[in-house]
């Protein structure tokens, strides 16, 4: 059995899950690697909005469906 990947995943399998790191979470803003690790990730908005569940470990992980949320929102790109 092939081991799951963020990076292969459709938007809907990404949706599905109750938790995506950074790979996962950047899918669904539909910006690179890059560019969500150098300007979304350490936004104030982005770290109101979307706060790490695991605040101590070496990746950090997302609720899902507050990067749901947070794509919705108008101003953020």
């Amino acid at each position: 059995m092939e081991r799951f990947s963020e990076e292969k995943a459709t938007i809907d399998e990404l949706e599905q899950l109750r938790v995506v790191g950074q790979v996962g979470a950047r899918r669904i803003l539909g910006r690179s690697l890059w560019y969500f690790k150098e300007h979304i990730r350490y936004s104030k908005k982005f770290m109101l909005n979307v706060p790490n569940k695991t605040p101590n470990a070496h990746h950090p992980t997302y609720l899902v469906s507050d990067v749901l949320r947070y794509r919705k929102l108008n101003d953020w790109w």
